[in-house]
């Protein structure tokens, strides 16, 4: 019942829309004759990607308890991919282009800072978090390149986002079991700490008692 799951799965299933809709997947075969999903589609998918993403960068490094200010802004910030899905039903494609690719480029860098930032924090969960958007970013800028012809078309370059996005998936999902262990660690000391307090006071009472 941990947030950061529900968060990671809706964050995986919008980037895998965004996907199939790239390489022609969803029009093939989810979204038969419906040419709206093929262009304004792909920006209600990203910002339904970018807004997944938040709320589980937030929930996954636990901002709320360590840095509430940046938690406000990050959550503040997720209306904006709120703003894009809304734009998708009724703005021109040109115009939802823009903005969810002005959104991407602001936000990637913040979200990979946070985390970095985290890391130096001490939380060990963060580690798989920045490895594994370091994999995204990477894709995405070969997908660049290649698109302005600075790399050759080969099968590598040619996927180079989706490995990416599947080293991520694989990295985020080990980095997800590392959380829900370090919250069992933290738990236990929290248990024996707890008990060691008991036992002080029922020595201190039975002296008292004596």
């Amino acid at each position: 019942k941990s947030s950061s799951y529900l968060f990671y799965t809706l964050y995986v299933l919008a980037f895998g829309l965004v996907l199939g809709n790239f390489n022609g997947y969803n029009q093939k075969y989810l979204f038969l004759d419906s040419p709206w999903f093929s262009n304004n589609g792909q920006a209600f998918f990203v910002g339904a990607m970018f807004f997944f993403l938040t709320l589980f960068t937030v929930s996954f490094l636990r901002l709320k308890e360590s840095n509430p200010k940046l938690y406000w802004i990050f959550i503040s910030w997720s209306f904006i991919s709120v703003f894009v899905m809304i734009c998708s039903f009724f703005a021109p494609y040109n115009f939802n282009v823009k903005v969810f690719i002005y959104n991407g480029i602001i936000e990637c860098p913040c979200l990979l800072a946070v985390g970095i930032y985290r890391w130096r924090k001490k939380y060990r969960p963060s580690k798989y978090f920045v490895t594994a958007f370091l994999c995204v970013l990477l894709g995405i800028c070969t997908i660049g390149l290649l698109t302005m012809g600075l790399l050759p078309d080969t099968f590598f370059f040619h996927n180079a986002a989706l490995i990416g996005n599947a080293i991520e998936l694989i990295l985020l999902s080990m980095g997800l079991a590392d959380r829900f262990n370090l919250i069992q660690e933290e738990a236990n000391i929290l248990q024996k700490n707890y008990a060691t307090q008991l036992e002080e006071e029922v020595k201190l009472k039975t002296k008292e008692l004596n």
